[in-house]
């Protein structure tokens, strides 16, 4: 007996309201208004990416677009929500497939993190997606960029274009979240060391599902970005200075990196003085997301 293919692909507009049904079966908690809205406002705007067999949905996620203000410049992102199986098709790795398409695409696309909010942190960890240390405080919630960029070193960018997408008329509330590097060039190229103090150290980076930011590298910081250098381009440049690696992994970089976790966590057994050198980064520390979908 020859097995049914399985496709994955995202929907085209017109499609987008195929996954509805699913929408409704998975998040049956969801009001028929809310769903509404959400295909009315978001699905005018978003890429819904599913797996099916002979036209039938088995799985699907949906990618929401997002523009942030990183450390003092816009960048692009994407929401993650919207992850559903139907029961029957569970535990034979659709999600997987998708999440791995769908990261795969976002790095392509040169998006620096992607983010969700998870049902459970279990399910989201072995992606390499991370705890995210979010100030979602009510008070922030109605405040201007202007504000905002006081605050905060990466928040939702609210311009005509986020208004065009927002549903209207949803109540605040706290959004614990997830965050997960997507283009670690791309994000390193926002973060520096905030001073003319540059450092430089070598890093073995480790990624399972995004290969194009795994390799032994020399990271470079400077004053407003970082770069990363492979280790087999530089030649004689490392020749008698090679020192230690760091050694991580990219969930436990996306922590340090994006303020929830130390240096001295990520970094075990690292030498003190290429920790006071890690402290130097400057990583992002005051996030504001609140964001349901």
């Amino acid at each position: 007996m020859t097995d049914l293919i399985r496709t994955v692909r995202y929907l085209t507009q017109q499609e987008k309201i195929r996954s509805r049904a699913l929408y409704e079966e998975m998040f049956w908690e969801d009001e028929a208004a809310f769903v509404d809205a959400y295909y009315k406002y978001k699905g005018a705007f978003n890429r819904v990416l599913v797996l099916e067999e002979q036209g039938e949905l088995l799985s699907m996620l949906h990618l929401n677009p997002y523009r942030f203000w990183m450390q003092g410049a816009l960048v692009e992102s994407s929401y993650i929500v919207a992850v559903a199986t139907r029961p029957a098709y569970r535990h034979q790795g659709c999600m997987r497939r998708l999440l791995e398409k769908a990261l795969e695409d976002l790095y392509g696309e040169g998006q620096p993190f992607a983010f969700l909010m998870p049902a459970k942190e279990a399910i989201y960890t072995p992606f390499g997606f991370r705890p995210m240390k979010n100030r979602d405080e009510e008070k922030f919630s109605a405040a201007s960029m202007e504000a905002l960029q006081k605050e905060f070193s990466l928040f939702v960018w609210k311009d005509a274009d986020y208004e065009k997408q927002r549903i209207p008329d949803m109540e605040w509330e706290t959004t614990p979240m997830m965050v997960r590097i997507v283009n670690l060039r791309k994000l390193l190229a926002h973060i520096g060391t905030g001073t003319s103090d540059n450092v430089c150290f070598r890093i073995r980076i480790e990624d399972e599902f995004l290969p194009g930011n795994q390799g032994d590298y020399e990271w470079i910081a400077e004053e407003k970005t970082s770069r990363l250098e492979p280790v087999e381009k530089m030649g004689q440049k490392l020749k008698g200075q090679e020192g230690p690696y760091l050694k991580a992994d990219i969930a436990d970089l996306g922590s340090f990196l994006f303020g929830a976790k130390e240096a001295a966590e990520v970094f075990l057994d690292c030498p003190l003085e290429i920790l006071k050198k890690l402290e130097k980064i400057q990583v992002i520390r005051k996030i504001f997301i609140n964001e349901t979908v």
